[in-house]
């Protein structure tokens, strides 16, 4: 999720470009206090549980629900601050100058502390905490929107994402069973 700070216009995009300011009103009020004129954010929208650890299931049924009260904005870049483009520093950098934007920040939004450790042995970590999984930056990286070369996301759960590619409407005698044509593609 990326957050857009505009004077008093904050708004909510998803990472195709749709406009979700509505559906998390909390989120957007705790934007509106930090202390910027402009900024553009990346993050990500999450439930956490008591442990403290984060649940898309939580989130999903939250938004669904209407109920996004309890979600927290984890931030982990900083694109643009008071006319300032910053995408061409370093992650170091940028995630620096956004420690310093959150250091005082609302609780709803919360910094992505980084870990310059090994990345085998951080993801063995994070999966016997029992988080879903993490996300791995290049620390001398600039921003690339949809670089994936610069970043890797590595899941603890043993879970497999599909794309939907068709389906069919549920009939009678089967009222919720529909057939569906899915696309899987392993990594590479």
């Amino acid at each position: 999720m990326h957050a857009r700070v505009d004077g008093g216009n904050v708004r909510l995009l998803t990472r195709t470009g749709l406009d979700w300011t509505d559906k998390y009103p909390a989120i957007v009020d705790a934007l509106r206090l930090l202390p910027v004129t402009q900024a553009y954010l990346d993050g990500e929208l999450c439930a956490l549980s008591e442990a403290g650890l984060t649940s898309f299931g939580a989130m999903q049924a939250a938004t669904d629900a209407r109920s996004t009260e309890g979600l927290v904005m984890v931030l982990f870049d900083l694109l643009f601050i008071d006319g300032e483009d910053l995408t061409g520093e370093p992650l170091r950098v940028r995630k620096e100058r956004l420690e310093a934007l959150l250091s005082n920040g609302p609780p709803r939004l919360q910094y992505s502390e980084h870990h310059l450790v090994s990345g085998d042995s951080f993801y063995r970590h994070a999966c016997k905490l029992g988080i879903e999984g993490s996300v791995s930056k290049r620390l001398d990286s600039p921003y690339k929107p949809g670089d994936r070369g610069l970043w890797r996301k590595v899941k603890c759960l043993n879970l497999e994402e599909f794309a939907w590619l068709a389906g069919t409407d549920p009939e009678d005698p089967r009222p919720h069973l529909r057939a569906l044509l899915l696309a899987y593609a392993p990594d590479s």
